[in-house]
């Protein structure tokens, strides 16, 4: 099993991970209520399973549990449309469905029964993973941020994005 499709997925399932815990973190009950409270924990609790997931499928050497992975992209698709309704980031949203897609694609390249090196003996492949990873998730984190946190601050000036 080549380098690419034991430490990829994992990697990829980090960063999607991240960007479900940041659109999760940027709903405010108040301000979508029911709706958004549902869709809210959707994507905390398919953050952690993500993070989760690629932990155990780095330290294991090759992704873990296939169907798993696919069942967890299956949720971010179907959660996908409820937090574009309640007003999460369009553009995070779509670089978590790339990422999260990205992911199952390579780990179903993978044979389950395979016996893998560790990824500290392909530490390039390790690296381009991570490079591209944060080149994706770290524009669409900073998109995360709904209009009601910006504008003015308590203390009475300007958030460094209002205006723009």
């Amino acid at each position: 099993m080549s380098a690419l499709v034991r430490t990829w997925p994992a990697v990829f399932a980090w960063g999607c991970g991240l960007l479900h815990l940041g659109l999760g973190a940027s709903l405010r009950a108040e301000a979508t209520g029911a709706a958004g409270v549902l869709a809210m924990a959707a994507l905390l609790v398919l953050g952690l399973g993500e993070l989760a997931w690629g932990m155990a499928s780095l330290r294991a050497g090759r992704p873990r549990a296939p169907r798993t992975a696919v069942l967890g992209a299956l949720a971010g698709v179907a959660v996908a449309p409820a937090a574009l309704a309640t007003g999460c980031s369009a553009v995070a949203v779509a670089a978590a469905l790339l990422l999260a897609l990205s992911a199952v694609g390579l780990a179903s390249r993978g044979k389950a029964g395979s016996t893998a090196s560790t990824p500290r003996r392909a530490p390039g492949a390790l690296i381009a993973a991570a490079a591209i990873a944060a080149a994706v998730v770290t524009p669409a984190l900073a998109t995360t941020d709904t209009p009601s946190h910006i504008g003015d601050l308590p203390s009475g000036g300007q958030g460094v994005h209002s205006g723009h």
